[in-house]
């Protein structure tokens, strides 16, 4: 196995929150096989127990009640193990140190694999970048080799990445027709709170459990993209290899999906809470529309709407994602409106408003 500076493949799975959940399935599956193993273990000392001994005339009676004798004291002492809990103290030393670990090490995904006598894996090297630089080739469209501009090492290419975004491209419908039909200068608007309120709730205390099929869906499907050229899984070809795949139900909740592939911590906000910003959303929109200004994305305006509901700590988990000259010109436009919607309207309260 290559070291892990030389390895990008599984780093996506050498994820914590990964491993964690996969040492939770095989503790759950190594419980049931235990179970299994100690019925079967009962059972056969029963049988044994019951099955009568030859005569101590016959030449075989030595021979056979030696060897009864030691498989019954071998099943004693499984089921002794059993009773005792050894089996589950061993798997707790051996994976203690594995849980909540806040590194992200290949390694760990090894030690697991091999921990709950998972298959072989093989970890190669990324072919684009120089395995002792850790930069990127030069590559020659000549000579068809890779070149690497620090130590000058050269390889010949037989396969080259030409680009990093695969997975906005593999899932790109080229029968989807663009907007360029859309009349200009159109005076409709449509109402965005409902579209607002599905997307908080992807976060509700009281959202269903994410099944396991939906993952493996995922996992199998991007592991040519994301588990081995570790590129952050992104919400809309998540959206689209569930609709794909059959799994429509669970496309308007891609936000969260991708937020549990890539590991990161997913907010759970309560009922009372998600209704409030909806009707705050709600205000600022018409102001919007009556003003003819763009709105920024529904992650930014829940980061600040969280901000004004006194809950920074679950703010964090909703990114801004922009440079800071660039935030302070979209939070001047946002606040503007929020100043007006609480002249036009008394009955909410804009406490906490943030500053940037």
């Amino acid at each position: 196995m290559a070291p892990e500076s030389r390895t990008t493949i599984y780093t996506n799975r050498s994820n914590r929150y990964v491993i964690d959940r996969m040492l939770d399935t095989g503790y759950t599956r190594q419980k049931h096989a235990w179970n299994q193993e100690h019925e079967k273990n009962c059972q056969e000392l029963a049988t044994i127990m019951c099955h009568p001994t030859p005569d101590a005339a016959d030449i075989s009676f030595f021979t056979f009640q030696h060897q009864r004798l030691l498989r019954i004291n071998l099943l004693k002492k499984k089921i002794a193990a059993f009773e005792s809990g050894d089996h589950e103290k061993e798997w707790t030393m051996q994976t203690r140190r594995m849980y909540h670990r806040p590194d992200q090490h290949v390694a760990r995904l090894v030690l697991c694999n091999n921990i709950m006598k998972r298959p072989t894996e093989c970890f190669f090297m990324n072919p684009d970048k120089c395995p002792d630089c850790i930069t990127f080739y030069t590559f020659d469209t000549v000579t068809n080799v890779h070149t690497c501009p620090k130590c000058g090492y050269t390889v010949e290419a037989l396969f080259v990445s030409e680009d990093n975004s695969q997975d906005t491209l593999v899932t790109r419908d080229p029968n989807v027709a663009s907007s360029a039909g859309t009349k200009p200068g159109s005076d409709y608007t449509y109402v965005r709170s409902p579209l607002y309120r599905r997307y908080l709730g992807q976060f509700s205390e009281d959202v269903v459990t994410i099944p396991t099929t939906v993952m493996q869906v995922l996992y199998r499907y991007l592991s040519n993209i994301h588990l081995q050229n570790s590129i952050r899984c992104r919400p809309t070809p998540v959206g689209n290899i569930l609709r794909t795949h059959g799994l429509s139900k669970w496309s308007s909740m891609s936000i969260r999906i991708s937020k549990i592939f890539n590991g990161e911590p997913v907010p759970m906000l309560p009922v009372d809470l998600i209704e409030r910003m909806v009707v705050r959303f709600d205000a600022i929109f018409h102001e919007a529309s009556r003003t003819k200004k763009k709105l920024p994305s529904f992650e930014f305006i829940t980061h600040i709407l969280l901000r004004i509901e006194g809950r920074p700590e679950l703010a964090k988990s909703f990114a801004l994602h922009k440079t800071r000259s660039v935030l302070r010109r979209i939070y001047e436009d946002l606040k503007q409106l929020i100043h007006a919607v609480q002249t036009a309207d008394t009955t909410l309260t804009w406490d906490n408003i943030p500053t940037f």
